[in-house]
């Protein structure tokens, strides 16, 4: 995990984002109440795929590393075949 944070010249001050395939997996990586989660998908219906990142309350089994001790996680849909 602290080899990402070499490779790209990170601070382990600065949270990692996380990629995800799906707003069905993001859902699984956070905490959110039933209206946080509605505009969660309102958001992600209309940017993912995309630049977009959303800052979270993440699930307590996400690394501290992760988060970079924060209790948050970034997470994207990108809109590239590779990713």
């Amino acid at each position: 995990m602290l080899r990402i944070y070499e490779a790209k010249q990170r601070p382990l001050s600065d949270p990692v984002i996380v990629h995800v395939a799906s707003f069905e997996q993001a859902l699984g990586l956070v905490e959110l109440s039933d209206k946080e989660q509605a505009l969660f998908k309102i958001l992600s219906d209309h940017f993912w795929p995309g630049p977009l990142t959303v800052i979270l309350k993440a699930r307590s089994f996400i690394s501290p590393k992760i988060t970079a001790n924060t209790g948050y996680v970034g997470l994207r849909l990108p809109n590239h075949p590779i990713a």
